[in-house]
C-alpha cells in the first residue's frame, strides 16, 4: 500500500528538540511569586469523536507545585495528589475552540516522576480542523496563568484511535477495531502514513466486549503527525475477478522525539 494519506512536514530529532526548547522558553508565563511555570506540549493533536481518551495538553512545574503535591514526598508518585489539589481549589480550565462553539472543561492533573511537576490532560469534543486551545490555571478562584496554543483535531473513523509513538522506537499495539472476524479469503493491510512499505504482519484479537482489535508493529523514523489506514482486502476468485479493497480503520498517531 504505502501511500501517503497526508503530506507531512518532517523534521529531524535535533531540530525538533530545539523547537521544543524554544517553545518552553517562550511560555514561561507565571511570575516568580507564583512559584510555578506552565509549559506547552509538543505535537499537540487529538482525534475527532474520541472524547473518552484524554490527551496531555500541558505541564506545570515549580516549587509551588511541589508544595501542593504533598502526598508525593510521603508516599511516592503513585500515591495521588495532595494539598489543595485534592480539595478542588487548584483548577486547570481548558477551553477547546473559540466563540459560541467553544467547549470548557476542567483538566485532569496527573503525577510525574518529579514532585514539582504535573501533567494536565483533557478530552475533546470537536470535529476535524485546527482550533485555538486555552489553558487557565487558578487557585481558590484566582487566575494564576494562561497558556494559548493551537490544536489539530485529526479525522478518524468511529473505530479508529488516537495513538502516540516515539521516533526510532517500535510502536506495537492496537491501531483500531473491526466489527466482524476475517473470512478465509480476507486479509488486512496497513498504510502507516510515512511512505514506507512495511511488511509487518497484522494480527486480530477478540476483545471481551465483542470488538476485534487490530494489532501491528511499526517504527517511525521521523517525528510528526501521521494517519494510519487499515484496508480490508477480499481476494478475487480464481477466475480472474479483481480483489475488493475497503478502508476499515483510520487512526491518528503523533510521533515525538522523546
Amino acid at each position: 500500500m504505502g501511500r501517503l494519506f497526508n503530506r507531512l512536514a518532517k523534521q529531524s530529532c535535533g531540530r525538533e528538540s530545539r523547537a521544543i526548547f524554544e517553545s518552553l522558553e517562550n511560555c514561561r508565563l507565571l511570575s516568580a511569586s507564583a512559584g510555578m511555570t506552565l509549559h506547552r506540549v509538543a505535537h499537540l493533536s487529538a482525534v475527532q469523536g474520541q472524547p473518552l481518551d484524554s490527551i496531555e495538553i500541558a505541564t506545570v512545574s515549580g516549587p509551588a507545585i511541589a508544595a501542593l503535591n504533598s502526598n508525593y514526598a510521603e508516599a511516592g508518585p503513585n500515591a495521588g495528589l495532595g494539598g489543595s489539589l485534592d480539595n478542588g481549589q487548584f483548577v486547570a480550565n481548558v477551553q477547546w475552540g473559540a466563540g459560541k462553539s467553544a467547549v470548557h472543561l476542567n483538566g485532569v492533573f496527573s503525577t510525574t516522576g518529579s514532585q514539582d511537576t504535573l501533567t494536565i490532560s483533557s478530552n475533546n469534543y470537536l470535529v476535524a480542523g485546527h482550533y485555538p486551545l486555552r489553558v487557565a490555571l487558578s487557585d481558590n478562584g484566582k487566575t494564576l496563568a494562561t497558556l494559548n496554543e493551537r490544536v489539530t483535531i485529526l479525522p478518524r473513523t468511529t473505530n479508529g484511535l488516537a495513538l502516540h509513538a516515539v521516533a526510532g522506537k517500535p510502536f506495537t499495539g492496537t491501531v483500531g477495531f473491526i466489527t466482524s472476524p476475517l473470512q478465509s479469503d480476507q486479509t488486512l493491510n496497513i498504510d502507516w502514513g510515512d511512505r514506507t512499505n512495511d511488511p509487518s504482519s497484522v494480527q486480530t484479537v477478540s476483545e471481551s466486549n465483542g470488538e476485534i482489535a487490530v494489532e501491528a508493529s511499526h517504527t517511525y523514523a521521523t517525528p510528526g503527525k501521521y494517519i494510519i489506514t487499515v484496508y480490508l482486502v477480499t481476494l478475487g476468485t480464481p477466475h480472474g475477478a479483481a480483489d475488493e479493497i475497503s478502508r476499515e480503520i483510520v487512526s491518528a498517531i503523533t510521533v515525538s522525539c522523546r
